[in-house]
């Protein structure tokens, strides 16, 4: 199917240099999702509606580049606005495929994040088992962690490898 052509388009990675103040967080609701289901469900729709299908990953893909961007560029808040507009695409996506991407506890995890002055969004194919939080330096880390204990959900943070000689 869709996932089979996806990976057949190849894949591109890139090393990045991110402001030494990039702080990451994942959110665990406590709720397993299977990424399987909700890419069958997705590419059923793409079949229904291939254009709105491609109009909804070209924002993904928009977005996602605009925060490559933008953490080289060490310009946070255009970072925060693009990881914002990944996690609006997400939800949108979700919304008119019927997948269930961005679910009720990755919708406590952004407003969590949003209170502690970060920006979070559904992690990998969404459906309600993790998702990231970007931070600004340890404090906000810090408070994006209780922030996410009050919601109900489990912080794990994250350590971005030193770059490489």
């Amino acid at each position: 199917g869709l996932v089979v052509e996806r990976l057949r388009a190849g894949l591109r990675v890139e090393r990045l240099t991110a402001p030494d103040d990039l702080r990451l967080l994942l959110g665990w609701t406590g709720t397993p999702a299977s990424t399987t289901s909700l890419l069958s469900r997705v590419d059923a729709w793409a079949e229904r509606a291939p254009q709105l299908h491609a109009a909804c990953l070209a924002r993904i893909a928009e977005a996602e580049e605009s925060l490559a961007a933008a953490l080289v560029a060490g310009a946070r808040a255009r970072a925060d606005a693009a990881l914002e507009a990944a996690a609006d695409a997400m939800v949108a996506l979700g919304k008119a495929s019927g997948a269930p991407i961005a679910t009720p506890e990755l919708a406590r995890l952004r407003e969590a994040a949003r209170a502690a002055g970060c920006v979070g969004k559904p992690s990998g194919a969404g459906g309600g088992d993790c998702g990231v939080v970007l931070c600004w330096g340890d404090a906000a880390r810090e408070r994006a962690a209780e922030a996410l204990r009050a919601a109900g959900l489990v912080p794990v943070p994250v350590e971005l490898a030193p770059p490489s000689a």
